[in-house]
């Protein structure tokens, strides 16, 4: 055992000194909270913080979509649904380099950016500052899918073979 341990998995931090620890930092919905000795010294929303940081780029517009996505999900949004979604109030964040691609080669007339952010623990929508947010497949989405799937029997593939053949 060392005097002093540091962990940081992700956005969690825990120092410990003597097997103790004295500080830790946690994310817990969409609050990171800093703990001193037990303590709870510091509760900071992070959708503000993360408003805060963009604000200059979000100011011309009202509805914004932060994109929480693969390319798969990233095509079908653009070439079956962004043409409705898409006006001149209307933001895409691009999280990821590729979105920018299909931005430009489905829907080259939107208004967008990219900020390598990662909205994946945001709720699905949110307000701040009279803008609204939607996240696009967000956590609780791919969870949510996953149980439909599970819990789905019509789903489920047509057997090979039947018994009457």
């Amino acid at each position: 055992m060392n005097l002093i341990d540091i962990h940081k998995e992700g956005d969690t931090k825990e120092i410990k000194f003597c097997g103790l620890t004295i500080y830790k930092r946690i994310v817990c919905g969409i609050y990171k909270k800093s703990y001193f000795c037990g303590i709870n010294v510091l509760s900071q929303n992070i959708l503000k913080g993360f408003y805060k940081k963009h604000k200059k780029s979000f100011k011309d517009y009202t509805t914004i979509y932060l994109l929480n996505s693969n390319i798969g999900e990233a095509f079908l949004v653009f070439k079956y649904f962004a043409n409705h979604l898409h006006s001149d109030s209307t933001l895409f964040v691009a999280t990821k380099k590729f979105h920018i691609e299909i931005i430009n080669m489905l829907l080259p007339k939107c208004n967008y950016i990219l900020r390598p952010i990662n909205p994946d623990g945001y709720p699905d929508t949110f307000e701040v500052d009279k803008k609204t947010f939607r996240v696009l497949f967000n956590h609780q989405y791919y969870i949510g899918l996953e149980k439909d799937i599970k819990n789905a029997e019509s789903l489920a593939p047509p057997p090979l073979f039947s018994k009457n053949v």
